[in-house]
């Protein structure tokens, strides 16, 4: 069975030359060349490659971080590391970071064949183990579903809809790990509508990010009651400055390999920290409200992130939340103005019907079904869960929260 190629190389005559290379030396196809480093990740997560070369002077992201992030999201895409320099600590850091293989430059016939052949067969044992615990209905966890959801300014309900979708799923799916991490690091609200109270946050998982294991995390992360886990911003806003985007792929890289669902609510503000979440997540959604200061401020950051070389607009789901029959800008306007890719599913204005809920810091009192149906629906879209179901009435669990905490 022939394996597929995908090239990260902005010099052409290289990958010229390592295209010609290829087709003499193993049955492959290359299915995409990328001059970027936001487009090498973006035909990987599309086709799935047997095989990722990436020259080592690809841009503008260091390329072993790269091949770090490409490897927890696609581990059965082998990558190997096209150089020049043969010293011994530059490929000692391609090993680091997951690479499987070093290809040395000038190219030589025997060592582009030996490379290929042994990392498609490395390729195919991964693929196997995967399809395997797929079949076994084993956790996807390891390849958790990383989502970042975006607001364009403050108040249009960007924490809600994920701290509400994250609620929804773990309810759906009880044995699905769900995190939501908080990065909007100095306004951050999701401890404002879910109960936690954390002693250590991300900024302590940043000060050690070099050296996380599992028990670090497990230690940052508050458990709540209802199997939801939370990392918080910091309590001092001093220690912000402890979260850099080197800091956070680390950080998301492993938590990709403890959980199912991790949904970033990274604020409405572009940083360089959101900038490198929205650039590692498999899924973003940049939530916006029906009038023009949002339509605008959407269209500002998509315009950036594309500037930064982060994401495309077309790879950016758009939800339209608080939507009403009285808004002067309906649906098919905000649609026509969107450069991104709108979700069919829209957020009805539900008034004050959230209002007990986010009061008491407790999504399950939300007993309106319409609104899990929605989330359920905006969810299914962005492919945050495995499976889908029903959803129950929840007004009979609403009623019981209720009554026991008057009983308290």
């Amino acid at each position: 069975m022939a394996g597929t190629v995908v090239i990260g190389c902005a010099d052409q005559s290289l990958a010229y030359e390592l295209r010609a290379q290829l087709s003499e030396a193993a049955e492959v196809e290359v299915v995409g060349v990328g001059e970027t480093t936001g487009e090498l990740a973006d035909l990987v997560l599309q086709h799935d490659p047997s095989i990722v070369l990436v020259h080592d002077l690809l841009g503008p992201e260091p390329v072993h971080q790269v091949v770090r992030d490409l490897s927890l999201r696609r581990p059965a895409s082998v990558s190997i590391v096209v150089t020049s320099d043969e010293d011994p600590e530059v490929l000692a850091a391609a090993m680091d970071a997951g690479a499987r293989g070093v290809l040395s430059y000038p190219l030589s016939f025997a060592d582009v064949q030996q490379r290929v052949n042994t990392a498609l067969d490395w390729s195919r044992h991964m693929q196997s183990l995967l399809l395997s615990a797929s079949a076994d209905g084993g956790s996807a966890r390891g390849r958790a579903v990383v989502v970042a959801v975006a607001g364009t300014k403050g108040g249009v309900g960007a924490t809600t809809i994920a701290t509400h979708i994250a609620w929804d799923v773990r309810r759906e799916i009880p044995d699905h790990k769900v995190l939501v991490v908080d990065l909007d690091l100095e306004k951050g609200d999701v401890s404002s509508l879910i109960e936690a109270r954390a002693r250590t946050s991300v900024a302590d998982l940043a000060k050690v990010a070099q050296d996380l294991s599992v028990r670090t995390v497990a230690d940052a992360v508050f458990q709540h009651e209802s199997g939801i886990h939370l990392l918080l911003p910091p309590d001092d806003v001093r220690d912000v400055e402890w979260v850099t985007p080197t800091a956070i792929r680390q950080i998301v890289g492993l938590l990709r390999q403890q959980y199912d669902l991790v949904i970033v609510d990274v604020g409405a503000h572009v940083t360089p920290v959101q900038a490198a979440v929205v650039e590692i997540a498999d899924e973003v959604v940049a939530v916006i409200t029906p009038d023009l200061l949002s339509i605008r401020a959407l269209r500002r950051n998509l315009r950036w992130w594309e500037s930064l070389q982060v994401r495309k607009p077309e790879s950016v789901h758009v939800l339209l939340n608080k939507s009403s029959r009285q808004d002067e800008v309906q649906p098919e306007t905000v649609r026509r103005l969107t450069p991104g890719v709108m979700l069919s599913t829209v957020v009805q204005d539900m008034g004050h019907k959230l209002e007990t809920a986010m009061n008491s810091r407790a999504p399950e009192l939300v007993t309106d079904v319409g609104w899990w149906r929605t989330l359920r629906s905006v969810g299914r879209e962005v492919g945050v869960a495995r499976t889908a179901a029903p959803v129950a009435d929840p007004a009979g669990a609403g009623v019981a929260a209720t009554e026991a905490r008057a009983k308290r």
